[in-house]
Formats: C-alpha cells, structure tokens, sequence
C-alpha cells in the first residue's frame, strides 16, 4: 500500500469514529478516493498538493457528487462536471 492510499484509510477510519455525532460530512466517497490516492502513489511526477485530501462543501460541484447547497431542495443533484477550483486542486495531486 502506498503513502497516498495509507493516509486515505487512517482519513476514513477518524471520520468513521468520530463523524457519528458532529455530523460534518453529508457524502463520502470513499472507493474514489481510494482510487485516486491509487493514482497518485504510481505518479512519478508529483503536483505541489499531491496526496493532500480535501473536503468540499456541498455548495461546489465536484463529477458525480450530489451538490445540495444545504437544502433538500436539491438533495438529488448531482454535478456533472467538477468546479474550477475542484479541477484545479485535483490537477495539482489533491485528492
């Protein structure tokens, strides 16, 4: 296992213990970014955010992930496209 996908189970592992009551987290996608942190730990060229996990608000579209601007107005939207600043961190190694 690679540092990337190391760091990714001990990121879900904390959010699996401690997430239950605070509730900060509406939708995790695990599997993508295990896949993602796959990726990375076979890259030989490394990006300045390379392996660093970010959250996103539910308010900026990321590919494939609902974005519900906090409401259930939009609970079943989901992005199609990833934002800007999503496309940008993902370019240089975020995960």
């Amino acid at each position: 296992m690679g540092e990337c996908e190391a760091r990714i189970h001990e990121c879900l592992a904390r959010i699996e213990a401690h997430d239950g009551p605070i509730g900060a987290w509406v939708h995790i996608d695990a599997e993508g970014a295990l896949a993602r942190a796959r990726e990375l730990d076979r890259m030989q060229v490394k990006g300045v955010l390379h392996g660093i996990l970010i959250g996103v608000k539910d308010i900026i579209d990321v590919a494939g992930m609902p974005t519900r601007c906090g409401t259930p107005i939009y609970a079943t939207q989901m992005a199609t496209h990833d934002a800007d600043c999503v496309a940008l961190a993902k370019a240089a190694g975020a995960i």
